[in-house]
């Protein structure tokens, strides 16, 4: 086994852990508010854009800021009156208050990158 098996062995399992929270839709991995949202270049297909997230650490959370990127698969909702409705990506702005989970590999750099799995914009 060489160096490189157990670094990859341990994105695969952080990935796992990642998707496993989100699908279970009981863990949000940053709370705070939108400092930057950038939209994706238009090439760049499967990605709308990135959003730098900042917050403080709490007890159900593990990162204070983290730059996620909305992709596809990544669920926008906002939560109006008890109820959580989709919203797009061009409605995410600048001071607004989330929630995320993340989808996949983390990178360890600060802030955080990876994608979002789901992102709902707290009222």
């Amino acid at each position: 086994m060489n160096f490189a098996t157990p670094v990859c062995l341990g994105l695969i399992l952080a990935g796992s852990v990642y998707g496993a929270a989100f699908a279970e839709g009981a863990k949000v991995d940053i709370r705070g508010n939108i400092s930057i949202v950038q939209k994706a270049n238009p090439n760049n297909q499967g990605v709308f854009g990135t959003v730098l997230i900042e917050g403080k650490i709490e007890k159900d959370t593990g990162f204070d800021k983290a730059s996620v990127r909305i992709t596809k698969s990544t669920k926008l909702l906002e939560r109006k009156d008890g109820r959580e409705v989709a919203i797009k990506f061009e409605d995410l702005k600048v001071g607004q208050r989330v929630e995320a989970a993340f989808d996949g590999p983390v990178a360890e750099s600060y802030p955080v990158q990876t994608n979002a799995g789901r992102i709902v914009v707290l009222r």
